[in-house]
């Protein structure tokens, strides 16, 4: 995929695009994640490790810089991490996509891939939780249905976007 930039506004057009897109990614696969999250998930999953993966990450990197973060501290950063990594892919699959509709699917999948495999595999190899074989297996299904979710949903919203965008030169 060859990705052919014209000017910074182009550059910003599409870094915008994405962050939009990332961010209405984001509440669809918090929504969809949310239906496969029972009590009784939550509770094995509470076995494994204390934390999610976000706030996980979040307490690793605030305890790595000498903060002594409380669980209270992990979970507020633990959000805005979530959020941060959401529109933040969203913006790298934007700058990824190129000005015509058949390099955006690509992009989008590309970028999705990233972040799924990222969560199911990078953070036990940071050290910031367990790895994906100690969970139940209906947690990974739910990562994937939950990333499957969100590279759909960031796709055709940066194709709606870029469509406006394109339309209004």
């Amino acid at each position: 995929m060859s990705v052919k930039v014209k000017s910074p506004a182009d550059i910003a057009a599409r870094a915008g695009a994405g962050a939009i897109a990332g961010a209405a990614a984001t509440i669809v696969m918090d929504a969809i994640t949310e239906l496969f999250y029972t009590e009784h998930i939550k509770a094995v999953e509470a076995g494994v490790s204390p934390r999610g993966a976000a706030q996980a990450v979040a307490h690793m990197l605030m305890a790595r810089l000498d903060l002594k973060p409380t669980e209270e501290d992990a979970t507020k950063a633990g959000r805005i991490l979530h959020w941060a990594i959401g529109i933040g892919f969203g913006i790298i699959a934007g700058l990824f996509a190129g000005e015509k509709s058949n390099t955006v699917g690509p992009a989008m999948a590309a970028t999705t891939a990233g972040m799924f495999v990222m969560d199911e595999f990078g953070l036990s190899v940071m050290g910031a939780v367990p790895s994906s074989a100690r969970y139940p297996w209906q947690t990974n299904f739910r990562s994937l249905v939950g990333h499957a979710s969100y590279g759909a949903a960031l796709t055709a919203a940066y194709a709606f976007l870029r469509s406006l965008s394109l339309a209004a030169r």
